[in-house]
């Protein structure tokens, strides 16, 4: 059964205070003997490939247990820690456990962060940072199988961070009654996204990287994530990043904690704890064992007559509004989406319906004769356009806009081999980009993925792609640092132009594949009518997004 998540609740999400930025006291990685000194604790790294460490499972709050179940993460304990380890160096050279999957595998003491850094790091390097927040539709994605050894290796002049987040029910468990309560908090995988940059922020300078050059980069719902990070209020104040990029971000609608109230009762009761009063239903999941509560995840998600809301982020303010270019900071951005961009797949009604629960009669009966049956080769093909456009596509223009002289705006056109997505034979799907960026991985369910591995096209293609984001890390223009053949990336403001990213001929492996194209006129007037229906009834997507 297909469920529905409705966007963030930021209530007290942000009323912590980013700590000092200067970087740590300890020494910066021995090239010798590759361990790093945090100051409370040593970490040796592995060497992956002849010019980068990895630093594997590097804890960034206190373990999410116990008491600490369904609570805002908490930072971690440097004196626990440098008690516990007592000078000795911790082992980091393998893969951690990862966040409990919406199916059910995986360890909830997941609250972690891999760091890539180049062999070479000398203290004082003070690299530009890349942080990356994996998809998943906040309901499941491994950190691993987005690997970044070879993009550092490919430059090493970078450090990347990737995040591990709750996910599913014990990142969001919601509930209208978490308001002015101490017994459960809303979002607790977004604060935990937020405390990990406040990790980076603290301690990245003992890896030789700069805390004030630190870009953020997501996909799908980790772009979602980062759209939400990039709200003045947030971002601005706490200058926990200066740059973004955006793959696959999401319109967002205005969700309500009460709407996942049938939700939360129907997960408690499944997991045993459905009666008494809200500390007594928390008292009681907090004891549950893990396997009660991912089973009660799993009847959620699949049981025809559970409520139609999974857990993800929930929201009462609008923190990003895609039309309200006004409220946006100026920092560079480059933002984008596939060519057939778009998690439905099924008749136009009912998926709209589903994905944009608010709609309005009128509004359904707009959509449908703007976008009538006749202009589409089938009822499909049909859905597929129109919930691409207003969830995906459309908001690599408003993005755009908002961003003015600061963006640089693509569509991925290089269609993944044997998608896990619905796609008609031609079309470049959801997520086809991690494919290409990350080595041919492909991700499958309950934390389960592998490499199918590039040939040389697809790997001369994903140098160019790799080589515009880390100039854009590097610099805050994708051009400076790019390859030769790649040609020069426009800005937004451009006629509104976009980069194509497809790849080259095989018989010649030095030729760019990449050009310019302008939007067309259609294209233009689908999204300037994308954009009149009301902001807080767009944005739902699946449980499925990756």
């Amino acid at each position: 059964m297909l469920k529905l998540w409705s966007p963030l609740l930021l209530g007290g999400l942000f009323a912590q205070q980013v700590l000092s930025s200067a970087s740590s006291p300890g020494a910066v990685i021995s090239s010798h003997e590759g361990v790093v000194d945090l100051g409370y604790a040593k970490y040796r790294g592995k060497r992956s490939n002849s010019d980068t460490w990895v630093f594997y499972g590097l804890p960034y709050a206190e373990p999410p247990l116990g008491d600490r179940r369904f609570r805002a993460p908490q930072a971690l304990n440097i004196t626990r820690v440098s008690t516990a380890y007592n000078g000795t160096i911790v082992d980091a050279t393998r893969q951690p456990d990862f966040c409990v999957q919406d199916l059910g595998a995986g360890s909830e003491d997941c609250l972690k962060v891999n760091v890539y850094t180049p062999a070479n790091v000398k203290k004082g390097s003070k690299l530009p940072v890349l942080c990356y927040i994996h998809g998943g539709g906040w309901s499941y994605g491994v950190p691993t199988a987005w690997p970044f050894d070879h993009w550092v290796q490919q430059s090493p002049n970078v450090i990347i961070v990737s995040v591990y987040y709750r996910l599913a029910s014990l990142g969001f468990l919601a509930t209208p009654e978490f308001y002015n309560s101490t017994e459960g908090v809303f979002n607790a995988g977004l604060q935990d996204q937020f405390e990990a940059l406040n990790w980076v922020q603290r301690n990245i300078g003992a890896f030789g990287g700069d805390p004030r050059r630190v870009t953020l980069n997501g996909e799908s719902a980790g772009a979602t994530s980062v759209l939400h990070f990039m709200a003045p209020h947030i971002n601005v104040e706490q200058r926990l990043f200066s740059k973004a990029i955006v793959q696959s971000g999401v319109r967002l609608h205005m969700g309500k904690a009460d709407e996942m109230a049938p939700s939360f009762q129907f997960y408690a009761t499944q997991a045993g704890c459905g009666e008494g009063d809200l500390k007594k239903k928390m008292k009681c999941l907090r004891e549950a064992k893990l396997e009660a509560l991912t089973k009660a995840n799993k009847a959620l998600m699949l049981d025809p007559t559970s409520p139609g809301m999974i857990f993800t982020p929930v929201f009462e303010a609008p923190v990003f509004h895609p039309r309200n270019s006004v409220d946006f900071p100026r920092i560079p951005v480059i933002v984008g989406a596939t060519t057939n961009d778009t998690v439905f797949d099924g008749d136009l009604v009912p998926s709209l319906k589903s994905a944009m629960p608010r709609l309005t009669a009128n509004e359904i009966q707009a959509i449908e004769e703007y976008y009538p049956p006749s202009a589409f080769e089938s009822e499909r093909h049909r859905t597929r356009n129109v919930l691409g456009e207003f969830m995906f596509f459309c908001s690599r223009v408003f993005i755009g806009k908002g961003y003015k002289n600061n963006s640089w705006t693509f569509r991925y056109n290089q269609q993944e081999p044997d998608s896990r997505w619905p796609q008609e034979p031609g079309q470049v799907g959801h997520a086809s980009d991690n494919y290409m960026m990350f080595n041919g991985s492909r991700t499958f369910d309950n934390g389960e993925y592998h490499f199918s591995g590039l040939n040389t096209t697809q790997t001369a293609f994903a140098q160019e792609i790799i080589a515009y984001w880390l100039s854009f890390v590097r610099s805050g223009d994708p051009n400076k640092f790019k390859l030769p053949r790649s040609p020069v990336w426009k800005p937004f403001r451009h006629g509104n132009a976009r980069l194509v990213l497809q790849q080259g001929p095989d018989e010649d492996l030095a030729q760019s594949g990449l050009l310019h194209e302008r939007e067309l006129k259609e294209e233009r007037e689908r999204c300037a009518f994308v954009g009149t229906i009301r902001p807080d009834t767009v944005g739902g997507i699946l449980g499925l997004i990756d």
